[in-house]
């Protein structure tokens, strides 16, 4: 297992299994069997698919999401007991708890509105609309039935 810059992780062996917590940052390991190294990130459980080599890279967001990179053989990833596959090749952002994931989400997506902002509308401004078709069809429309009205006009007036 290695570390990328900034990252923590706790190195532990459960069943006979060595394993590692990763607390914050990014993990890379690699192994040469399924039951080789788990690493453990918030409440999953990510370790190899099979017995075939396979290298991975997990960087912990935050409590609630992983972003789980597979560049070599399969993974699996558990949490609460249901387990999912990561294909050779592939990336997946976990989201471990989605209900309070989308309540924080929604909430924080918003950032400081600036000085003077009204902060009670969270919703972004509506885009200005240009009324310059409009206009030029109106003033074209009026110059056309101006023109009509002289060329129509008898040269006997009444």
């Amino acid at each position: 297992m290695m570390l990328s810059a900034a990252s923590a992780a706790m190195v532990s062996d459960a069943n006979g299994t060595p394993g590692a917590t990763l607390l914050q940052g990014t993990a890379v390991f690699s192994t040469a069997n399924a039951k080789a190294f788990v690493l453990h990130a918030s409440t999953a459980d990510i370790r190899p698919g099979t017995d075939a080599p396979t290298v991975a890279q997990v960087t912990y967001v935050n409590s609630k999401e992983l972003v789980v990179r597979s560049t070599r053989g399969s993974l699996s990833i558990t949490v609460d007991g249901e387990t999912q596959t990561v294909p050779e090749g592939t990336a997946y952002r976990v989201i471990l708890d989605p209900d309070s994931y989308l309540e924080t989400t929604v909430t924080a997506a918003q950032g400081p509105a600036g000085a003077g902002a009204d902060r009670t509308r969270n919703r972004p401004l509506k885009a200005g609309r240009s009324r310059f078709l409009l206009i030029a069809i109106v003033i074209t429309g009026v110059a056309t039935g101006i023109a009509l009205y002289e060329a129509l006009e008898s040269p006997h007036k009444p």
